[in-house]
């Protein structure tokens, strides 16, 4: 029900048929990608895993774009999450770094898994949150990651059915 329901108001709203779906956290189980499927999803971007350099499709038909360059607000200070209240936090259900950074890092932490992963071929998934970059510096990192991203193609999240081997 939740599933359709967000479809038809997106179309209600927008006038467009949404095909890709990202669950807010991640969040899905054993019946998500089937009733995705079953509700039109093509694609979906819920896997987090860095290994993963390229889209696959998934035993239930939906072909999945996994984020597998580092995520902005699971690494990266902002907002509440500084070096005092994250002072002995353990990050273990991140397979990207068990620790927080300052923006600066971070950057260039994503732009090196960015290069890496398209020199061996593989399609860079990034998943940027505007709330922390507007927290850090007002969109200055956002708008160095941009600057640095023009060099590459990039394509609508529809698109990656297209690179699935």
């Amino acid at each position: 029900w939740e599933i359709r329901n967000t479809i038809e108001q997106f179309q209600q709203t927008t006038g467009v048929r949404i095909r890709a779906w990202r669950d807010h956290a991640y969040r899905h189980d054993k019946n998500t990608y089937r009733l995705l499927t079953d509700n039109g999803i093509e694609v979906v971007s819920d896997d987090v895993v860095p290994e993963w350099t390229r889209p696959y499709l998934h035993d239930e038909g939906i072909v999945s774009l996994p984020v597998n360059v580092m995520p902005d607000s699971d690494h990266m200070y902002h907002g509440y999450f500084t070096p005092t209240t994250t002072d002995g936090w353990s990050l273990q259900r991140s397979t990207f770094s068990p620790d927080m950074m300052y923006p600066e890092e971070w950057l260039e932490r994503v732009k090196r898994q960015v290069l890496s992963t398209i020199e061996t071929g593989g399609v860079a998934t990034l998943l940027v949150h505007p709330a922390p970059m507007q927290m850090i510096d007002d969109f200055s990192t956002f708008d160095k990651l941009c600057s640095f991203l023009t060099d590459f193609e990039s394509m609508h999240v529809t698109e990656a059915a297209n690179y699935v081997k």
